[in-house]
């Protein structure tokens, strides 16, 4: 499973719709994250947060991108 997969199945299973996540995790969207595969180290900590989990368990298996905020 890639990013995207593992949010939307933990999301799901979880019964969060993609706004609820977003307003439990303070991001204005996550439905680009779940299309594009693609966040933020910041945004990946604040999801993992609101869906009770790890960010491995967000990147295991994962081919996407996590973007580095640069220092």
């Amino acid at each position: 499973m890639d990013l995207r997969e593992n949010i939307r199945r933990l999301r799901k299973a979880k019964g969060l719709t993609q706004v609820a996540l977003a307003k439990a995790a303070k991001l204005s969207s996550v439905k680009m994250i779940e299309k594009r595969g693609s966040a933020s180290m910041a945004s990946l900590e604040a999801i993992a947060k609101a869906l009770g989990c790890e960010v491995s368990d967000l990147v295991a298996n994962n081919k996407s991108t996590v973007r580095r905020k640069a220092s």
